[in-house]
C-alpha cells in the first residue's frame, strides 16, 4: 500500500497523493481525505473521532458519510438518509412533496432517527432501523 497509515497519508505531499489517485476519478474526494487526514494527525493527535459529531468535523464529511463511518467503524446506532431511505419513508409516510427537494430532507432525517431511537437489541445496545 502506498500509504499504509492515515499518518503516512497525513505526511505526503499533494503530488504524491494525487499521482496515487490517478484513474480513480472523484478528485475532490481525494483533496478533502488528504485535507481530513492532516487535521486528524495534526489537530487530534491521530485518533479519528468516533462520533458523528467529531467526524463531520472533519474534511469532507457530511452527515451521511459521518454516520456510515460511526455505524461501520464505531458500532454506533445512527440515522442514515440515502435515496433507498428516501423512497421508502416517502411511501411510509405519505410525503407528497417533491423528495428531492431540499426543504424535504430534514423531514427524512427526523423520521429515520425516530426509527434508530429506542430500538433494543439482544444484548441491550440500540439497533437502528428495525420494524
Amino acid at each position: 500500500a502506498k500509504f499504509p497509515t492515515l499518518g503516512d497519508l497525513a505526511r505526503a505531499s499533494e503530488k504524491e497523493v494525487d499521482e496515487a489517485w490517478t484513474g480513480l476519478g472523484y478528485y475532490r474526494r481525494c483533496r478533502m481525505l488528504h485535507k481530513a487526514a492532516r487535521q486528524v494527525e495534526q489537530d487530534l493527535g491521530g485518533v479519528i473521532p468516533s462520533t458523528v459529531e467529531g467526524l463531520k468535523s472533519l474534511a469532507g464529511i457530511g452527515e451521511y458519510t459521518a454516520g456510515a463511518i460511526a455505524s461501520i467503524a464505531f458500532g454506533l446506532s445512527v440515522p442514515l438518509v440515502d435515496g433507498n431511505v428516501i423512497r421508502l419513508l416517502s411511501r411510509l409516510r405519505c410525503v407528497g412533496a417533491d423528495p428531492r427537494s431540499s426543504s424535504v430532507r430534514p423531514f427524512f432525517w427526523k423520521e429515520e432517527k425516530k426509527l434508530v431511537e429506542g430500538r433494543e437489541g439482544e444484548e441491550g445496545e440500540k439497533r437502528g432501523g428495525c420494524f
